[in-house]
């Protein structure tokens, strides 16, 4: 695989997550030419969405960027024959639709695929390109397909993105792209494609459950007489604190073990959640999202 150092991305797909890869990947360049770091550089970035109210709704969001972009609208082909990377980011049940389009085999030919689509292995993902229900009569794809999956802090450039690990070493290249190319957006992790959809929904979905405390915490906030706008501020840099305190080492029942202290009020709010079964229910909604995930890569 030969990846020219200043390279085309193409995006199939630009709903929220999507934006969010954009935007991010968008600041992370401008950030990156004004502080010229050395290596890839992405030239210019093609899109492909399906109505003209998200064409519309992009050209406001990318105002600033679009002499370095180009939207289409419902013109996929031109998107990936004009790129040499390409992040997959449509829905799931459309990804069998939009690979076996007529030319799209050959337009992805040598490229890398970034598929972001819950469920969908590099397998399926693989088959759908070779043609349309039989990859068996088909020769192996020279498409180098990476599964990864990000979170909506990519806009602010703090995602998590789990990359699955290569199956085949022809592909381990990709891969490093890939890295390199969400790391605008955050960090970057690899694991086991065997453990990607528990683990991608760990990246992907916890920010959404977390926000479901988050709420309960202000419900009582303003239960008690303090404004939901301030309370929001004390929980932001609570939450903040506490990753910094995770991302040096702690353990979260070293921390817990810190700050209650015998017959003080932390202790007594740990038993009410246990007593609630919060630590079962977030252990089953993150079985549920992996879960689901399979079956949308059964469908």
């Amino acid at each position: 695989m030969s990846l020219p150092q200043r390279f085309n991305l193409g995006i199939v797909g630009c709903g929220q997550m999507g934006t969010s890869i954009l935007s991010g990947i968008l600041n992370g360049e401008v950030k990156r030419q004004r502080e010229d770091q050395p290596g890839w550089t992405v030239n210019h970035i093609f899109i492909s969405v399906q109505s003209a109210s998200s064409v519309d709704r992009l050209r406001n969001l990318l105002s600033q960027h679009l002499p370095r972009v180009t939207i289409y609208q419902s013109d996929n082909l031109a998107t990936i024959q004009n790129s040499h990377v390409v992040i997959l980011g449509c829905k799931p049940a459309q990804m069998h639709t939009i690979l076996s389009e007529t030319g799209m085999q050959e337009a992805l030919e040598s490229k890398i695929l970034i598929s972001i689509l819950a469920g969908m292995d590099t397998k399926s993902t693989q088959e759908a390109i070779i043609a349309n229900g039989h990859p068996a009569e088909q020769p192996e794809s020279q498409v180098h397909v990476v599964r990864a999956m990000p979170n909506i802090a990519a806009r602010e450039g703090a995602s998590i993105t789990v990359v699955a690990s290569p199956a085949r070493e022809s592909d381990r290249d990709a891969v490093q792209v890939t890295r390199w190319l969400f790391n605008h957006v955050g960090k970057t992790q690899e694991i086991p494609e065997c453990q990607f959809d528990l683990i991608g929904s760990l990246a992907g979905c916890t920010s959404a459950m977390f926000t479901v405390a988050i709420d309960g915490l202000l419900d009582q906030c303003v239960a008690g007489g303090f404004k939901r706008s301030e309370g929001l501020q004390v929980i932001t840099q609570t939450l903040l604190g506490l990753a910094k305190l995770l991302e040096a080492g702690n353990h979260p029942a070293a921390l817990r073990e810190e700050v209650s202290s015998p017959g003080g009020s932390t202790i007594q709010g740990l038993l009410e959640l246990e007593r609630q079964g919060v630590r079962s229910a977030f252990a089953s909604a993150l079985g549920a999202a992996g879960e689901r995930a399979r079956e949308l890569g059964r469908k």
